[in-house]
């Protein structure tokens, strides 16, 4: 218990510095920044691009929902809803403590840990493979961002080689089984377990569900940014603007920031820049983007963890 304590206190004392190095950094960049075009958002704005968001994060739910299903686990949509939510309480913090905190949340309705990371995975690949193609427009016309490209292309290929190919997983896993480290052959167990969850229950059926909700998050969360451009005055063909959001968000997955705090603001203001929109815009419109997406999201998980909590304690 002690540890667990321990561990949420350094988690929540990560977040608090991230959050503190982002409010500094827009207080040092404050001359860099022009609030003053914020005037020009209307309240109509506002209901639109919290529209989006909420829009997004309910694509993401169903596919997440579907998942569950075709693991055999039955639990109630709305009780899912919000523990699924409140993992985005911890996008901001190190590791993937979101997922951990989902984990924690349906073992407690008896769903094993191995489902809810094969379904995490699931989840992840299908992001990365319609972001990519999203961010496609960008790739082309920046040859400073391909290597993103490439590392991302990496990564699928590799998460497919490895659910595609259970035997080779199975293999490797035997190996490190054989290891003579406790610690090493339940993590080993494990990642098999999950490899074929993944094998098992990826179907086309599933697979094009997964693409078509992918496809409407990020087309919501990509088009806050298209919204917001067009609100500061940044007038640019569609295809490219709706491709700028998914570049910064692969460009910031790489980083391995957490939440790709300031690499995903940094490549949006170095994509507008390029696209002849002034440091000042690009940079407020960043800042819009991410306080509509990222914030946004831990402020409603965070809701949602509390609500989970008070689920989970009252069972």
């Amino acid at each position: 218990m002690g540890s667990r304590i321990v561990r949420k206190r350094s988690f929540v004392f990560a977040f608090c510095i991230i959050s503190l190095v982002y409010i500094l950094g827009v207080i040092v960049l404050d001359e860099q920044l022009n609030f003053d075009i914020l005037d020009v958002i209307k309240v109509e704005d506002v209901v639109l691009i919290l529209s989006l968001f909420t829009l997004s994060i309910f694509s993401r739910y169903v596919r997440w929902h579907l998942l569950m299903l075709g693991h055999g686990i039955s639990h109630h949509f709305s009780k899912g809803f919000f523990f699924y939510v409140a993992g985005f309480a911890y996008t901001a913090t190190p590791g993937k403590v979101g997922e951990l905190s989902r984990i924690v949340h349906y073992r407690s309705v008896g769903v094993s840990s191995d489902v809810v990371i094969s379904s995490f995975i699931i989840e992840r690949f299908f992001d990365l493979v319609v972001v990519l193609v999203m961010a496609s427009a960008i790739f082309i016309l920046f040859p400073q961002l391909w290597i993103v490209a490439f590392a991302i292309i990496v990564i699928i290929g590799v998460i497919f080689i490895f659910t595609a190919n259970i035997h080779l997983s199975k293999g490797i896993c035997r190996k490190l089984v054989r290891v003579k480290s406790p610690r090493l052959a339940r993590f080993s167990c494990l990642v098999y377990k999950v490899l074929l969850n993944i094998n098992q229950r990826l179907s086309l059926k599933v697979s094009l569900s997964c693409l078509l909700l992918g496809v409407a998050a990020w087309t919501c969360t990509s088009f806050i940014l298209v919204y917001s451009c067009y609100m500061l005055g940044i007038d640019l063909p569609y295809l490219q603007l709706i491709s700028v959001y998914p570049t910064a968000m692969l460009a910031g997955a790489v980083s391995f920031v957490p939440g790709g705090v300031g690499a995903t603001e940094a490549v949006i203001v170095f994509i507008l820049n390029k696209f002849e929109a002034s440091i000042p815009i690009a940079s407020t419109v960043a800042l819009l983007v991410r306080f509509s997406t990222l914030w946004l999201a831990v402020l409603v998980g965070g809701g949602c963890s509390l609500v989970s909590a008070f689920l989970v304690s009252n069972r």
